[in-house]
């Protein structure tokens, strides 16, 4: 009924846009997650870098395999955040990067942890950067994704408001 309830409450168009967007991200992250890069490693960090960048974050630290190093990040009196950056060697001898988003905000005077997660969608624009070709064929796949997606969150939305309608009869 939750589930009803919150479908009820978003616009028609908002649900199947917000249905969209997530199986769209899913998509992204889901081949940045797997994904293998064939460069050395001062390239993939010069290419981070720029990532990074682009997001506001620095990154300082020389490259190291198998070390976090944090990049900081947006921050103000009350909040700050900061990815940290993973880089470790596969089996076959490519590199993966693990980018995880990490804040703080300010109560009471005492820094307390705030949000956080895996930062796929920076691990996307990565690959994105380094594998054009991928990039192409996997964000065909991604709108793809987007398009349907958009489509069974604008009919969940119907199916809810006709089911409200039923109960309320």
């Amino acid at each position: 009924m939750a589930l009803v309830a919150a479908l009820l409450l978003t616009p028609s168009i908002a649900c199947g846009k917000i249905f969209g967007a997530i199986a769209e991200q899913d998509h992204l992250g889901d081949v940045a997650e797997a994904y293998e890069f064939d460069l050395p490693l001062s390239k993939l960090w010069d290419e981070a870098r720029i990532v990074l960048e682009e997001d506001g974050y620095r990154l300082v630290a020389a490259p190291v395999l198998d070390e976090t190093v944090r990049c900081e990040g947006p921050s103000s009196t009350r909040e700050r955040e900061w990815i940290n950056l993973r880089v470790t060697k596969t089996s076959g001898g490519k590199l993966k990067v693990s980018m995880h988003r990490v804040g703080e905000e300010q109560r009471d005077g005492k820094w307390q942890p705030e949000r956080g997660g895996r930062a796929r969608m920076l691990e996307w624009k990565l690959v994105a950067r380094v594998d054009p070709e991928l990039s192409e064929s996997v964000g065909k796949r991604a709108a793809e994704k987007k398009d349907k997606a958009e489509k069974l969150g604008t009919k969940a939305q119907e199916a809810a408001e006709d089911f409200a309608e039923l109960l309320g009869e």
